[in-house]
């Protein structure tokens, strides 16, 4: 009699065993690190964003204002006709340049220190932020995000639009 090749149901059953353990020791630690990877991400995308205010007013030396929002953020020319100039609003005759939404599970933590309670900030045709919009001492303002777990990560702009994540 020639003896058959294969697995038994025991050598499968065992191997499913080893592959659930490990499979429960590796997921939660690869959902960790996707939230944090996700975190790290928003945070250099805000900074960017930043950034790029600030460049473009330099560039086209007008005001670039930032509103943020719970979930995101709006980023706009705010040199308006006349009375729309510094306002504040995004008119019919300004620009948007970026208007973004976080991933989701990541939020801004309102109110951020910029101009709180409205949570905005703009930058001047030179690039420097409007020190209206900045707080303490050292004038600066710093927005919070955080993951679904609470971790939080900040981003501050110091008076002269230096960035810097904490």
């Amino acid at each position: 009699m020639e003896k058959q090749k294969g697995f038994t149901i025991y050598e499968l059953l065992v191997v499913i065993g080893i592959i659930a353990i490990l499979s429960t020791i590796a997921v939660p630690s690869m959902f960790s690190w996707r939230l944090e990877a996700k975190l790290r991400s928003a945070s250099n995308t805000i900074r960017g964003d930043l950034q790029l205010a600030k460049r473009r007013a330099l560039k086209e030396s007008t005001i670039i204002a930032v509103i943020f929002t719970a979930n995101g953020y709006n980023i706009f020319t705010d040199n308006g006709a006349g009375a729309n100039s510094g306002n504040w609003n995004l008119d019919a005759d300004e620009v948007v340049v970026k208007n973004r939404r976080l991933p989701a599970g990541i939020t801004i933590k309102l109110p951020t220190s910029f101009d709180s309670p409205n949570n905005r900030t703009r930058f001047n045709g030179r690039g420097l932020p409007d020190p209206l919009t900045l707080t303490g001492s050292g004038l600066t303002g710093t927005v919070t995000i955080k993951d679904s777990r609470g971790t939080e990560k900040q981003i501050t702009i110091n008076r002269l639009g230096r960035l810097n994540d904490l």
